[in-house]
């Protein structure tokens, strides 16, 4: 799992898988890197550990898996990792440095995400952010907060300003962004400002499923081909 940018692209995740032929279908599409739920409390595309063991050990070309959860335990995200093929962990919970820094630890060679919660255009860790980006954090995923019930997938874009603002402190190299984006906000964001990439959920979907046309529209505009008449 290499985490760079590339010149004038993006790199896309697209998040919430649960079979599959949704993995192949990403995968066929040039998508980068897969979420897969677990231990997320009451969410919809969270996976138990055999689940998650079969999905992450599906033969794909280039696409990778990226375990996405809201648990604290190390030992507890250690023990669903073991036997997994998954790439990277995505801390989706409000997990303090040093708690980040004993999960980092316990992960051996898997790369380590950590979403940050934007709240009406602030961002809620902003007093650690330079304590979290010295506790072995690979990537920083910025994503909207309502709740602790709602803490993703909400379809709202944040403020390029609060964007800009985070890359000031985190550098653009590791920064995915997340929240109500589309293959157009998408190509207009990465005209404008460099980052590593952007996290999908509903933007990918058709009534909860992931649509593949979607997807690959996506795809383009992270890569820099979308048609914007079309």
């Amino acid at each position: 799992m290499e985490m760079h940018t590339h010149a004038n692209s993006y790199q896309v995740k697209i998040c919430g898988t649960t079979e599959q032929s949704e993995l192949n279908m990403l995968d066929e599409a040039g998508v980068d890197y897969a979420g897969l739920w677990f231990l997320v409390p009451d969410g919809k595309y969270s996976l138990d550990r055999q689940q998650l063991l079969k999905l992450s050990r599906t033969p794909l070309r280039q696409l990778k898996c990226i375990g996405v959860t809201t648990e604290n335990d190390p030992d507890v995200i250690a023990k669903f990792v073991q036997d997994s093929n998954l790439s990277g962990i995505q801390l989706h919970g409000f997990q303090l440095p040093k708690q980040v820094q004993k999960i980092k630890n316990r992960l051996g060679d898997c790369k380590l995400l950590k979403v940050l919660h934007i709240q009406k255009g602030r961002c809620l860790e902003k007093p650690l952010l330079r304590e979290y980006a010295k506790c072995g954090v690979d990537a920083f995923i910025l994503d909207n907060f309502i709740s602790r019930q709602q803490s993703g997938s909400t379809g709202e874009r944040i403020p390029s300003q609060t964007v800009e603002e985070l890359v000031e402190i985190l550098g653009s190299e590791r920064l995915f962004l997340a929240g109500g984006m589309d293959d157009h906000g998408i190509q207009s964001m990465r005209s404008s400002l460099p980052l590593l990439g952007v996290d999908i959920d509903s933007g990918a979907r058709i009534a909860s499923k992931i649509n593949m046309d979607k997807v690959r529209s996506i795809v383009a505009a992270a890569r820099g081909s979308l048609n914007v008449a079309a």
